[in-house]
């Protein structure tokens, strides 16, 4: 073979290699593919002609031009749909010559190329392969980014991330072009625009790198509600502008309405576009919509879930008619915006400031058709971080709720209704309405709640019932680090009506009102505050209550939390200067555990109608039947023996009677209060306090003092004053320490000489497992009838009011692990100022402690305004010497018990004492028995001394009073006129 024959052969495969490349061209999908099939092809032919280039003439080498041609997939394909090959053109090998030396070196050469291009077209055939699966992939699944195949991920997670970083890297480009400015200005220097410059250009690249990720039309979504936000926000401040201009006259209308309506065409298309990326990111604002509102009333709202804000707001009026808005928002975006509707006497509005941290806010009310007179309702929420909080009002209700994971949140609710029936019966009848259509009645309610500091819920409500109940509701939620508050108070009155029948009755009818108020506040946990008031009314009897509760959880050892509830309420009736008013109060304080108090008081006025004459005129005369007001307080601590666990309760009330004033005297009153504490760690206590006066109409027979002043028909009236107290506290591990305080007071006066009162007091303490001990005290004021003679032989009868007074505690062990023990103590004194001015009074104490076993104290004293507790001589029935026989009295006494199981390691003790004091003696001091000893320990195997049942809680019985004659003796007999129920001694007149 010569030497142009192995050119030409070089050339046969050099046109092989282009075909080739020609054959991959037009198998090709897209331009992209062919253009790298047709670069493939070439790199084939650079490597056949480097095979030949030494041995080629230079004539018959491929020109420059020719590489080109063959490089050019698109002249490829024009080639071959002409119908023309680069093989047509081959030229024909010549017959065999004798081989030459420069042949064989060609040959050699040829077949060391072969074995590259033999090694060459596997990795060929490797790349085609992987073309192949190129070709089969779909561009819904991803797309190429610099060469790489790059799936798409359109998870909620990823699109929001994108969404994300497309905000910050708008916002970093705008802060970015602010401090450009300021380099100008010599407010910035340039080493902060580079700073800042290098940041912005990170953020870009993470924000285009993970856009990449998204779909084509993921991608497009994300920046048609980014960029129509923007825009929605720049056109927002040209109305507003304009608007300004077109109130002041320098702008047209018609051209504004033009553009507000465009606006709105535009902002429900980006509405539209950003709820679908809302469902894409998985994100809920939860905001309030048409759909929330049920009925007459307004309802509005704002939520924020991740960058998406939305506030609404729709109203409804009494005929149906419906109005409402929507507002959204990117945090980051839009600057703020807001809703708001309105439809008859009912409006509602909600707004978020997203750019300056102002968080969002919301309010609705309602009034009734009838206008202003009938009442109305109003809330409202505001709540920063991201947030929820929604506020609803009708005619009869208010609410508002808000939840915050990282901000602070409020909740406001009112209300207010009232029932006049004078004025409704003053259009609806033409002759003269009866005193039941005269009556008007009114409720009113509020509460309000707040947290800060991070995770965190409030809520408020207010409920208006046509019967004239409303009730009130506020409560805070707060995670670890968070403070909260709540509040909530309530209030109703009634007035009767008096009629125009009677010529001496009041121009006013009886009155009565009660008000409740409850407060608290946490740190790290929740609490509640509800308070309630009800007034009714009819021609006869006119009813008030009021109620309060709170309720404190603090379940976390930090957690701390305190409680107050307050009730109050006033009564009066016909005759003038008379009236009825008592108070509640409970409270608590906890730290890792729970807490609660509650108050309430009630008051009750009767009116009676009766006829009478003067002469020949007969006409009815309106009068007080039986009246009352009475309040009840109580807490209690609950520590579910938790260590490190502490809390205190406290309970008050008082009451105060005041009646009609005679002729030419004093105004009668009665006075009475009790109060209430107790204290635990790592265990419990409670405490119940209750207090009650009473004007009622006097039976006959009784004294004539009572009925004094009667006249007209008038009655007389008998008036009374109560109180009872209790605290206990309960133990049920080793660490719990607990103890208990109950106090009464009672006082008559204006219808007596001075003043006749007496107090009653008790304390206990208890520590240790099975440990517990209890406290009660009981005061009660009540007339007395003149009596023939004395039940005891030289001790004056007293007549009139009179105070007594009862106390008693008590301290018990069961037999727990380690050592239990504790003390009781119990005192009274009273006073009649008529006979000394100085309190005559006792004290009774005891203690025990035990190991091993159980151990009991108990004490009691008594005490009177009157001689009821002279001492008396049993053999003789005398009192005996030494003592007044008239005047205040009081008696104590005390006992306890020590009992080891037999075949135990068992060891206690018990103390007990006495002592009685005379203010005008030996100024006052204390006289104690000579004898004070240790009581002995009961025999082993003998039975323990049984457990004293809880404190006694309101309406439970008194515990009877110790005799007169020996200290310690029981004694059955009622005493200061209380009188006996269900085996106890109970107050009474």
């Amino acid at each position: 073979m010569g030497t142009g024959d192995t050119a030409r052969a070089v050339r046969d495969f050099v046109d092989e290699a282009v075909d080739g490349a020609e054959r991959k061209a037009r198998k090709a999908v897209d331009g992209k593919k062919s253009e790298k099939g047709v670069h493939r092809a070439v790199e084939e032919v650079r490597d056949a002609l480097s095979t030949a280039s030494d041995d080629e003439p230079a004539a018959d080498r491929p020109t420059t031009a020719t590489l080109k041609a063959a490089d050019d997939g698109e002249r490829a394909s024009a080639r071959k749909s002409e119908g023309t090959t680069r093989s047509a053109r081959r030229v024909k090998a010549a017959p065999r010559a004798p081989p030459t030396d420069e042949i064989e070196a060609a040959v050699l050469r040829a077949s060391g190329a072969d074995e590259e291009r033999r090694e060459k077209r596997a990795d060929d055939e490797k790349r085609d392969e992987d073309d192949d699966n190129e070709n089969e992939r779909d561009d819904s699944d991803g797309h190429y980014v610099d060469g790489e195949w790059v799936e798409y991920d359109d998870s909620e997670e990823n699109t929001e991330k994108v969404l994300e970083d497309r905000i910050d890297v708008d916002n970093s480009a705008e802060k970015l072009e602010e401090t450009k400015k300021k380099v100008g200005s010599g407010k910035a220097s340039k080493a902060d625009y580079d700073k800042q410059a290098a940041e912005h250009e990170k953020a870009e690249r993470e924000y285009e790198s993970g856009r990449a990720t998204l779909s084509e039309d993921r991608a497009e979504l994300v920046d048609e509600v980014v960029d129509g936000h923007r825009e929605l926000s720049e056109r927002e401040k040209e109305l507003a502008a304009e608007e300004k201009k077109v109130s002041d006259g320098k702008a047209g209308k018609k051209a504004h309405d033009r553009k507000v309506a465009e606006y709105e065409s535009q902002r429900d298309e980006v509405y539209e576009a950003t709820d679908e990326l809302m469902d894409a990111t998985g994100n809920d604002t939860d905001a309030v919509s048409e759909d929330d509102l049920d009925g007459e009333g307004s309802v509005s709202g704002c939520g924020s879930s991740g960058v998406f804000v939305e506030c609404g707001a729709a109203s409804e009026d009494s005929e149906g008619n419906r109005d409402s808005d929507r507002w959204v928002g990117l945090s980051g975006v839009s600057s703020g915006g807001g809703a708001s509707s309105r439809s008859g006497g009912n409006e509602a509005s909600a707004s978020c400031d997203t750019s300056g941290g102002g968080g969002c806010r919301s309010s609705a009310s309602s009034r009734k058709k009838d206008g202003d007179a009938d009442g109305a309702t109003r809330a409202s929420a505001r709540c920063t971080g991201e947030c929820e909080e929604r506020s609803r009002a009708t005619p009869d209700e208010a609410s508002a709720e808000c939840e915050s994971a990282s901000g602070t949140c409020e909740s406001n609710s009112s209300g207010s209704g009232r029932d006049d029936r004078a004025a409704a019966a003053s259009t609806s009848r033409e002759d003269a309405p009866d005193r039941e259509e005269l009556g008007t009645g009114s409720g009113t309610g509020s509460g309000s709640a707040s947290c800060r500091g991070g995770n965190c819920a409030t809520s408020s409500s207010v409920e208006l019932d046509e019967a004239g109940e409303v009730r009130a509701e506020a409560e805070t939620e707060c995670g670890a680090g968070c403070t909260g508050s709540a509040a909530s108070s309530t209030g109703a009155d009634h007035q009767a009506g008096a009629g125009t029948a009677a010529p001496t009755a009041a121009k006013k009818g009886p009155r009565s009102s009660t008000k409740a108020t409850a407060d608290c506040a946490v740190d790290g946990g929740g609490c509640r505050a509800v308070s309630e008031s009800d007034a009714e009314g009819s021609a006869d009897e006119v009813d008030t209550a009021s109620a309060a509760t709170v309720e404190v959880d603090c379940d976390a050892a930090n957690c701390s939390g305190r409680g107050t509830s307050t009730t109050s309420g006033s009564a009066s009736g016909t005759q003038e200067g008379a009236s009825r008013v008592s108070t509640g109060t409970a409270s608590c304080e906890v730290r890792g555990g729970g807490c609660d108090a509650e108050s309430g008081t009630r008051t009750d006025t009767s009116i009676e109608e009766s006829e009478n004459e003067v002469g020949p005129v007969r006409f009815a005369v309106l009068s007080d039947g039986d009246a009352s007001a009475s309040s009840s307080a109580g807490a209690s601590v609950d520590c579910d023996d938790a260590a490190g666990c502490t809390g205190t309760a406290t309970g008050a009330t008082t009451g105060k009677v005041t009646g009609a004033a005679t002729a030419g005297g004093a105004a009668p009153v009665r006075t009475t209060s009790a109060s209430t504490r107790c204290t635990t760690a790592a265990g419990g206590c409670d405490t119940a306090a209750t207090s009650e006066v009473s004007d009622e109409v006097a039976e006959v027979g009784e004294s004539v003092g009572r009925r004094a002043g009667a006249a007209l028909g008038q009655p007389g009236r008998a008036l009374s004053a109560s109180s009872t107290a209790d605290a206990g506290a309960e133990c049920g591990v080793v660490a719990c320490r607990g103890s208990g305080e109950a106090r009464t007071t009672g006082a008559a006066s204006g219808d007596v000489t001075g003043v006749r009162d007496s107090t009653g007091s008790s304390s206990c303490t208890a520590h240790g497992d099975g440990g517990g001990c209890g406290s009660s005290a009981g005061t009660a004021v009540s007339d007395r009838d003149p009596a023939a003679g004395g039940t005891v032989p030289g001790v004056a009868a007293v007549s009139g009011p009179v105070s007594v007074s009862i106390a008693s505690a008590a301290v018990h062990c069961s037999g727990g692990a380690g050592t239990c023990g504790g003390t009781a103590e119990s005192s009274t004194s009273a006073r009649d100022t008529a006979v000394s001015p100085h309190a005559r009074g006792t004290k009774a104490t005891a203690e025990c402690s035990v190991t091993g076993g159980g151990c009991s104290g108990e004490t009691s004293s008594s005490a009177s305004s009157a001689p009821d507790f002279v001492a008396v001589d049993p053999a003789t029935g005398l009192p005996l010497p030494g003592q007044p026989t008239s005047g205040p009295s009081s008696v104590a006494s005390s006992s306890g018990s020590v009992v080891c199981a037999a075949g135990t390691a068992c060891s206690g003790s018990v103390r007990t004492s006495t002592s009685a004091w005379d203010g005008a003696v030996a100024g006052g001091a204390p006289r104690t028995p000579p004898v004070r000893r240790a009581a002995p320990v009961a025999p082993p195997g003998a039975k323990p001394p049984p457990s004293p049942p809880p404190p006694p809680v309101p309406g439970r019985r008194w515990p009877c009073p110790a005799a007169a004659g020996e200290p310690g003796a029981a004694d059955a007999r009622p005493v200061g006129g209380l009188r006996r129920r269900r085996g106890g001694c109970l107050r009474g007149r």
